[in-house]
């Protein structure tokens, strides 16, 4: 059979992103044509409804926030007229759910969710909560990576993966942890892997949480037919990325 391919982008933080990263990634999705689109997660960072301290400045631009992630989806939409897209929920995403959950006067009112607000039934981009296995075969999923989607973080590269794929067993690709890494298991039933996406949130907007964090900015892509998926990582290092030989900057 004919094989498909797909890119994983992910942990965006709408608006604290890397605009020069985002502008590469979009170049890409400008020049090759994928035929699945995964957005795994934390695309916008919810900052209003975070249970953390929060600076007085950042304050109020919920709103602003939300036109910006559509912006985004819209953006990639028109680039990749074809391709199926998902968005899965991240725990960033979910601040959402829980304010209105812990908002009984909330409960019952339209328009409360992700889809409504982002308007993802109009570019064609279906939302997948975190508790749903997102398969892109029988045998790999892509999950955004935090405990409520049943995956591991922990603090070095590659851990998460080993992590992830001994308390699974089952290979994938997810991101949450903000940097590059994979591991692999062999098995009697055959080889397992598992992969960390990077990020594209922009490191100097979050020095109230952390400060130089062992995070790298980037995104994956796949090839695939309906048994194996072979996952490609893309880093991007000084605003540089090479794909199939090409090199893309911004």
């Amino acid at each position: 059979m004919k094989l498909k391919n797909g890119i994983v982008v992910g942990d965006t933080h709408i608006p604290k992103e890397d605009k020069r990263a985002i502008k590469l990634v979009l170049e890409v999705l400008s020049d090759i044509e994928y035929d699945e689109i995964h957005l795994c997660g934390d695309i916008i960072e919810c900052y209003d409804l975070s249970r953390f301290r929060k600076n007085p400045a950042l304050i109020g631009k919920m709103k602003e926030a939300i036109e910006q992630t559509e912006a985004f989806i819209k953006d990639i939409r028109t680039r990749q007229p074809k391709a199926k897209m998902w968005y899965l929920e991240g725990n960033h995403e979910r601040r959402l759910n829980k304010a209105v959950w812990n908002r009984p006067e909330f409960w019952g009112l339209r328009g409360l969710t992700w889809q409504a607000q982002l308007n993802l039934d109009k570019y064609k981009c279906e939302y997948v909560p975190a508790h749903v296995m997102q398969h892109v075969t029988g045998k790999f999923i892509v999950s955004h990576g935090s405990s409520e989607d049943g995956c591991v973080l922990r603090k070095h590269s590659g851990y998460s993966a080993k992590g992830t794929l001994e308390k699974l067993l089952i290979s994938g690709i997810a991101g949450h942890g903000h940097r590059f890494g994979c591991s692999y298991l062999t098995t009697p039933y055959g080889v397992l892997y598992w992969y960390e996406n990077a990020w594209l949130g922009d490191v100097e907007q979050m020095t109230e949480y952390v400060v130089r964090p062992n995070w790298q900015l980037g995104f994956s892509d796949y090839w695939r037919d309906t048994e194996q998926v072979f996952v490609q990582q893309h880093p991007i290092i000084n605003y540089r990325c090479v794909i199939n030989g090409k090199v893309y900057k911004t």
